[in-house]
């Protein structure tokens, strides 16, 4: 992993227990009160999520920068374009 361009800091948003479509309408919500460049983590146990966001970063273009499933669902890792 090239540490330089990854954010120092990421705002966590912790979506579990909701299910489709509410994990990305909060994420929507979320991603726009950021600035350009910061970064978020999103937390998330839907199954659907995982499809979800990857299609709705290519539609945003929001920079996807991994996702790992956990014992406890899945974490996001995104930065806000600009």
């Amino acid at each position: 992993m090239n540490h330089a361009a990854t954010p120092a800091a990421f705002t966590v948003l912790d979506l579990s227990g909701l299910r489709c479509p509410l994990p990305i309408v909060r994420l929507n919500a979320a991603i726009k009160a950021l600035a350009p460049g910061d970064a978020i983590e999103v937390r998330a146990t839907d199954p659907a999520f995982e499809l979800d966001v990857q299609a709705w970063c290519r539609r945003t273009g929001t920079a996807l920068l991994g996702i790992e499933k956990t014992p406890d669902g899945l974490v996001a890792r995104l930065k806000k374009d600009g």
